[in-house]
């Protein structure tokens, strides 16, 4: 039996700041789960009201028309926070979310930010939800649970918190174990039982899968979007600085160097710019010694 409890090393920026400070995001999903989850046996077992069968997904509902496609969308985020309630499966559903959502979560959200963490929760959930339907679109089985937004969080927590260890309780030890290793081997599991479980069953594998995906495929979108960002401020900006000068030409190549930038690029700048770049080779020689 392998359980991951929690990360092994917390990587903080800020020394002032606390554990559950950081963790902010994260706590308060889970609070968020568990209180629906006492409202849910509140309104089941007092009031014989079914929340599951007013929030959750069905596939088939959602394709069968276009009304009912804007009647059902707000299930989409609904579903996310409903979990089994059903005694003999030990609330198990809900339990396993949670304790793979304090593990790979708190991490991810040092790094990404407490906004844009719950918000590629909420993305990660939905997506995975969408693309299950895509899939099963004849399906009429309930689709509940945090499990593709827990998904998400694991697929981005591979391709951003590289080289992080988890607390993971192995047999009947306590050890840290490389997040990779159990990520890869989780989703492989996943990838088997959907392949192998028939279309109605009781667990939705193919969210587990796509949730994980679309997780990866989010953070690798955001990197591109980023370094092309960048890219383009970069050469606005020099184009801006560099372009109004009356020696500049469109052939003129990107100035390097703090002489190159105090000289224009023409033929009778050279010696000031050697004479430059040598008084500032001298000082950094001065500076060393």
């Amino acid at each position: 039996m392998l359980i991951p409890l929690r990360h092994a090393d917390l990587v903080s920026t800020t020394k002032s700041l606390t554990s559950s400070s950081q963790s902010f995001s994260v706590y308060l999903l889970i609070v968020v789960n568990l209180t629906i989850f006492g409202w849910q046996l509140l309104a089941q077992h007092i009031y014989d009201i079914s929340l599951i069968e007013l929030g959750a997904v069905v596939p088939f509902d959602f394709l069968v028309s276009i009304s009912g496609l804007k009647e059902n969308a707000p299930r989409l985020i609904y579903a996310l926070f409903l979990h089994d309630i059903r005694l003999e499966g030990r609330f198990l559903h809900l339990i396993g979310n949670m304790s793979y959502l304090l593990a790979f979560g708190p991490d991810l959200e040092l790094r990404v930010g407490r906004l844009k963490f719950v918000l590629f929760y909420l993305l990660s959930g939905i997506l995975s939800t969408v693309v299950h339907i895509c899939f099963y679109p004849d399906s009429t089985t309930y689709l509940i649970g945090a499990s593709g937004a827990v998904a998400g969080i694991m697929g981005a927590h591979l391709a951003v918190c590289r080289g992080t260890k988890i607390r993971t309780f192995l047999l009947v030890k306590v050890i840290p174990i490389p997040a990779a290793a159990i990520l890869i081997s989780w989703i492989g599991l996943q990838i088997v039982n959907a392949y192998l479980s028939p279309i109605q069953s009781s667990t939705a594998w193919g969210v587990h899968v796509s949730g994980f995906v679309v997780g990866l495929l989010m953070v690798q979108l955001s990197r591109t979007n980023q370094a092309s960002h960048k890219t383009k401020e970069d050469k606005e900006y020099i184009t801006n600085n560099y372009s109004s000068s009356p020696f500049s030409s469109s052939n003129t190549k990107f100035i390097e160097d703090e002489a190159s930038a105090v000289f224009p690029l023409y033929p009778l700048a050279q010696p000031l710019r050697s004479i430059t770049t040598k008084k500032q080779k001298r000082q950094k020689r001065n500076k060393k010694c």
